[in-house]
């Protein structure tokens, strides 16, 4: 791994480990200082780490929820059912379930003596101690341990605002790494907020900062805010059509809003509807009237305004009131199309390259509409195939391998692979309700 990509600029360090709670024993210690040595020799221009669930450590070092470790492990015969049910959790089975029911009180679980023991070892052979979900020990660290360097390996999004001042505040916190950037397949359901009627099994995790589809959430348009590369407030709306739900909750998704003021057959319910910003003021408005002006807290204001189609606007004010910047959101339009966005025309006859297709459902001026749903069906002919059909939903009762798929919240996303043959592979989406839409893609 260390020589494959010893030339690559994106490598600034390597981990040796994520949450291995045989840290906070000595024979994991020792483990730690070993592969260390070993990156040390096999690249010495780049600094080791680890990531550190520093609670998950102490756990371990009061014995609970540890990984099974002998000299010569052998697999138990599985006990009697009645035993089976009395057994304690323990490895990855007890890490998730913790971590899903603690959540943020992780941040203050970690801090303290205990949660120093469970750590201080193994920081002493890594170059960079990595901590997830422990922020709360910066502080504390930095006085206590001047030559430690720290960086977040894994946080929650919605602590951003403190993680990121504690980079900024100490040159020994070198950055903050978020749990998670694009959503995943697996740990099924962690992060998901959705409504607990959903139909099917969960199959993607739902903590991303990006959906399973490509499409950027509004909580990395937070993270845009606080690391202050985003000027413009971001204005979402928590969908409507979910109003009335019993809706799953995670530690791992700080909200399900959507840029969107489109929402048919809700109007009158009161929408809340999420500004994010640095600035000192923001103002709410619908339809040019003025719903009211908050200070953000933490970067983000939270509205309360029943639904009326037409023009939702957030506009940022500077402290003397001025306006800085604002985001608009407008109501689509009655009619419905398919809109196929193509990230390239032209792709090579490799067996291998993928051209990514959005689908979205709109008005005829593109304006997206998350309320509406279709059965959508792929039609293709030409030296192309078919390599996956979906959407960004995290539990479901479809598959990514049939050439039928519903939509979710109006998006899907196509995936066709490049045959070995040059041509024009010519590809149809259809379904019921909707004109059909064609795209051409070139193969050379």
């Amino acid at each position: 791994m260390i020589q494959k990509d010893y030339n690559h600029p994106s490598v600034v360090l390597y981990s040796i480990g994520n949450e291995v709670t045989e840290t906070a024993c000595e024979q994991g210690v020792q483990t730690a200082e070993q592969m260390t040595a070993l990156a040390h020799t096999l690249d010495n221009t780049r600094p080791v780490t680890a990531g550190i669930n520093v609670l998950l450590n102490v756990y371990n070092q009061k014995g609970i929820g540890v990984y099974k470790e002998t000299e010569s492990y052998k697999p138990e015969p599985l006990p009697p059912k009645k035993q089976e049910e009395k057994k304690k959790e323990s490895g990855s089975a007890f890490f998730n379930m913790v971590m899903q029911h603690l959540g943020p009180l992780m941040f203050y679980m970690s801090k303290g003596k205990k949660g120093d023991a469970a750590c201080r070892a193994v920081a002493e052979k890594l170059d960079i101690l990595g901590l997830n979900y422990a922020a709360s020990r910066y502080e504390e660290d930095c006085l206590t341990y001047p030559n430690r360097i720290m960086v977040g390996s894994e946080t929650i999004i919605g602590e951003l605002p403190y993680n990121w001042e504690q980079v900024k505040k100490h040159p020994a916190v070198i950055g903050d790494f978020a749990w998670a950037a694009i959503d995943y397949l697996g740990e099924a359901g962690i992060g998901q907020m959705i409504p607990q009627d959903t139909p099917g099994l969960p199959i993607a995790a739902g903590s991303g900062a990006i959906d399973l589809t490509g499409n950027i959430t509004a909580e990395a348009y937070f993270q845009q805010t606080v690391w202050g590369l985003r000027k413009s407030p971001y204005l979402g709306v928590r969908p409507l059509i979910w109003s009335y739900k019993k809706m799953t909750g995670s530690a791992w998704r700080m909200t399900n809003a959507v840029e969107s003021w489109t929402w048919p057959g809700c109007e009158g319910q009161k929408a809340t509807v999420e500004v994010y910003s640095d600035a000192p003021l923001v103002a709410l408005y619908c339809n040019n009237r003025l719903i009211g002006k908050k200070k953000p807290k933490k970067y983000r204001a939270i509205f309360k305004v029943a639904y009326c189609p037409g023009t939702l606007r957030a506009v940022a004010l500077d402290a003397d009131g001025k306006a800085i910047d604002q985001a608009e959101l407008k109501t689509a339009g009655e009619e419905t199309k398919i809109l196929l966005s193509p990230e390239k025309t032209v792709i090579h006859a490799d067996g291998q390259e993928l051209c990514f297709i959005p689908i979205t459902l709109t008005d005829d001026n593109g304006i997206w509409k998350p309320a509406k749903e279709a059965r959508l069906s792929i039609h293709m002919d030409g030296p192309a195939r078919l390599q996956a059909l979906g959407n960004a939903a995290t539990q479901t009762t479809e598959t990514y391998t049939d050439n039928t798929h519903s939509t979710w919240l109006g998006r899907a996303l196509a995936v066709v692979r490049a045959g070995t043959k040059p041509g024009t592979a010519h590809i149809t989406i259809t379904a019921e309700g909707y004109a059909p839409q064609s795209v051409e893609i070139r193969i050379v």
